[in-house]
């Protein structure tokens, strides 16, 4: 659970600071990548959908 709290803080931390810094490409780029890993985490397991 820990390990998943870190990275969901970091991948928080990367969109927060690329809107920071007006980086549009990459607030897009992170945030492409944590709901990608969210629908990961919530719609497959073990390779299957849910």
């Amino acid at each position: 659970m820990k390990k998943k709290m870190k990275q969901l803080y970091e991948e928080h931390a990367a969109i927060y600071n690329a809107v920071k810094m007006q980086d549009s490409d990459a607030a897009y780029r992170a945030m492409y990548d944590h709901i990608a890993g969210v629908e990961k985490a919530v719609f497959i397991h073990d390779g299957e959908q849910k």
